[in-house]
């Protein structure tokens, strides 16, 4: 099943309901155990989001959060590879890549990585990142509040801009990539079906 179907016919549904809210969580202070990680935040019950872990101390803070699986969004071998070795016998290490650029990712991971933080079977507390958990995790984050929680796509837009999507030329396809498979479109918000601005 295509995301991009199951998406239209959340939206749809949520516009004959009343708007399910969906707001952004107040950040965790990592840095406060020593930990790198930028943008952490739990995300839903068993769901964090938050920029790469790099250091030591950033697998010792998501160990202590009780991270049971990491899925990485980073699609460079040079970021994929050391992540993973380092991460062996410790967490679950699942990675989707996601092209972050001018051009829209490719439709499969982007429905992929949701569906990843959907499946059940996924041992949890889940992880979820990019570099630096805002652009490519967002995207994943928003479409999965859509999908899994109702949100309508206009609250799931203001949360990815609160954790500071950028919207400049050089990650436009992931603006296009939500427009896409949410069906909304947030330059156009008179042409929304949900009518939300």
């Amino acid at each position: 099943m295509r995301i991009g179907l199951l998406l239209l016919f959340v939206s749809v549904n949520s516009f004959a309901q009343t708007a399910v809210q969906c707001g952004i969580e107040d950040p965790i202070a990592a840095a406060k155990v020593g930990a790198t990680i930028k943008n952490f935040s739990q995300v839903a019950p068993g769901i964090y989001r938050g920029s790469r872990p790099r250091e030591p101390a950033d697998f010792a803070f998501l160990k202590a959060q009780g991270i049971k699986t990491i899925l990485s969004l980073e699609a460079m071998p040079w970021n994929v590879c050391p992540e993973s070795d380092r991460v062996e016998g410790q967490f679950v290490f699942l990675n989707v890549g996601i092209v972050a650029s001018p051009f829209e990712p490719d439709e499969n991971h982007v429905s992929r990585a949701v569906q990843v933080l959907m499946d059940p079977s996924v041992r949890r507390p889940i992880f979820v990142h990019c570099a630096a958990g805002r652009d490519r995790t967002s995207l994943i984050v928003g479409l999965y509040r859509i999908s899994a929680e109702g949100c309508s796509p206009a609250n799931a837009w203001k949360e990815m801009r609160g954790f500071g999507i950028n919207q400049g030329f050089f990650l436009h396809g992931l603006r296009t990539s939500f427009i896409r498979q949410s069906g909304w479109n947030p330059d156009k918000p008179a042409a929304n079906a949900d009518g939300t601005h």
